[in-house]
């Protein structure tokens, strides 16, 4: 199966920026990633994918804070 070898790598780049809880937003993460490549595989409008995903990490709450 594909989705836990995502969550498991989305989970070790959150932890490597030390986000609270990456096993979390690990799952969030795959999911929006998905859900941006179905938004551009259907051509249903432009989309700034780089500025989508750096909102969502910006917005994870950080060990380090």
């Amino acid at each position: 199966m594909v989705r836990p070898r995502q969550d498991a790598t989305a989970c070790t780049l959150l932890s490597a920026i030390d986000v609270v809880r990456p096993d979390l937003a690990a799952a969030d993460l795959v999911g929006l990633v998905d859900a941006l490549l179905l938004y551009r595989t259907a051509d249903v409008a432009p989309i700034d994918a780089v500025s989508i995903v750096t909102a969502y990490i910006r917005g994870l709450a950080r060990s380090s804070a």
